[in-house]
């Protein structure tokens, strides 16, 4: 069965790339300020528990959804039922993306109509101290040991995790699975 998860139009007519279609926050309890923000900044009206707010005032595909606290796959799963793009990005707060990361993706998933499942590479930044210079190595370190493995396990066709920090998958494959597992041994709860 072939799967078309990604629409074969990626730029407009002036030749920008597009960006997301539908960006969706997750809100499963922010104590954060996050909410403020969205109000504030965003021009976003918090929604009823439950619910996909309306667009933003400023950013039209940009929208808020509260869910009840139960960590990070459980908001995931709530948001691939309310969204209505074929593709679902997931990505992190403490995540930047470049510039052409979300056409990347796209153009991935287009080029290939069997793929269910991307991720993207990640550059760890840390802070400028010592401390922060060391971890910024060992997460180095551990990525570029993860990637080798899993290019070991390419050459399989397989994949042992995909990143959340920055992954995208077909939104039909999630549903058809029931979504992300919430007995995932590398799941986040807050």
């Amino acid at each position: 069965m072939k799967r078309r998860c990604c629409p074969t139009r990626l730029r407009n007519r002036s030749g920008k790339t597009h960006g997301a279609a539908q960006i969706v926050t997750a809100d499963d309890g922010f104590s954060d300020g996050t909410a403020e923000l969205l109000t504030q900044r965003f021009g976003l009206v918090a929604p009823a528990e439950g619910e996909l707010s309306a667009a933003s005032t400023f950013h039209p595909t940009l929208f808020w959804l509260r869910v009840a606290h139960g960590g990070k796959v459980r908001a995931l799963n709530v948001v691939i039922e309310k969204i209505s793009t074929p593709i679902v990005m997931t990505v992190d707060a403490d995540t930047r993306l470049a510039d052409d990361a979300v056409l990347a993706m796209r153009s991935a998933f287009a080029s290939r109509p069997n793929l269910v499942a991307a991720a993207g590479i990640l550059v760890p930044v840390c802070s400028k101290t010592i401390s922060g210079r060391f971890f910024q190595w060992f997460l180095t370190y551990e990525y570029i040991r993860n990637f080798i493995a899993r290019f070991a396990w390419m050459r399989a066709n397989s994949l042992l995790l995909i990143s959340g920090a920055f992954a995208s998958f077909c939104r039909d494959a999630l549903l058809a699975v029931g979504g992300f597992d919430p007995q995932c041994l590398g799941r986040i709860t807050s």
